[in-house]
């Protein structure tokens, strides 16, 4: 009995190495650069903006997603995100006025300017595609966040390629790592949630397992910061 248990165990500790490893993986490998095919528009995924500025974080982005457009990679540029508390400026807002400072025309660029996370950004984006009939998209962020936007994308019935941002604004360990963390988390409670959603037809096992992955990420963080 004793040694059944121990292999049960043993069975048990393999799949769980397996699967962060794998998770740890696939964040990592979605993060490589790309080439991606043309598509229809590319969708930045908002990040923070300062007093109508993007953030370090955000500017990346957007940068990229110009340099897709002036290669003629896309057609049109749409920029996701709402506004935070007490700000001026939606995060969309922010991204649009920076991309036309930068030479991209407006007719060029589509607003989402409601969403305040992620999976959000994506399912407003997705109403906006259908909404102006585009076809094909590429998916714009940082590298270490490419996998968990895939990821949500595909849950929102969105087909989009990814293009993650050549450069990040986290260079250093302290900024890298905890990210790197944080997405691998998010990534594992994705993973699991999505067949348990499709099984149980429980549509709140996603928003559970995402808080509960938040809870543990920032404990994690105050760990590793201390």
């Amino acid at each position: 009995m004793f040694r059944l248990i121990k292999k049960i165990i043993t069975v048990v500790m393999i799949i769980c190495i397996s699967f962060v490893g794998y998770a740890t993986w696939s964040v990592w490998d979605y993060g490589k650069e790309r080439e991606v095919e043309e598509a229809d528009a590319a969708i930045i995924l908002g990040a923070a903006e300062w007093n109508g500025k993007p953030s370090p974080v955000y500017e990346q982005r957007i940068l990229h997603g110009i340099s897709l457009f002036e290669e003629e990679k896309v057609d049109k540029l749409i920029f996701t995100g709402g506004r935070g508390t007490g700000s001026d400026f939606s995060e969309a807002e922010a991204g649009r006025n920076f991309a036309i400072e930068q030479g991209v025309p407006a007719h060029a660029i589509l607003l989402e300017n409601e969403s305040q996370v992620t999976q959000e950004n994506l399912r407003n984006a997705k109403n906006l595609v259908d909404q102006q009939g585009l076809e094909s998209v590429v998916l714009v962020s940082d590298p270490y966040h490419m996998k968990r936007a895939s990821l949500l994308a595909e849950y929102v019935g969105l087909d989009a390629q990814p293009s993650p941002t050549p450069t990040s604004a986290y260079q250093t360990n302290e900024t890298k790592i905890p990210f790197f963390i944080k997405e691998v988390v998010y990534v594992m409670g994705y993973m699991i949630a999505f067949p348990a959603e499709s099984i149980l037809g429980e549509e709140n096992d996603l928003d559970s397992v995402v808080a509960k992955a938040r809870t543990w990420v920032d404990e994690v963080e105050k760990q590793i910061t201390k």
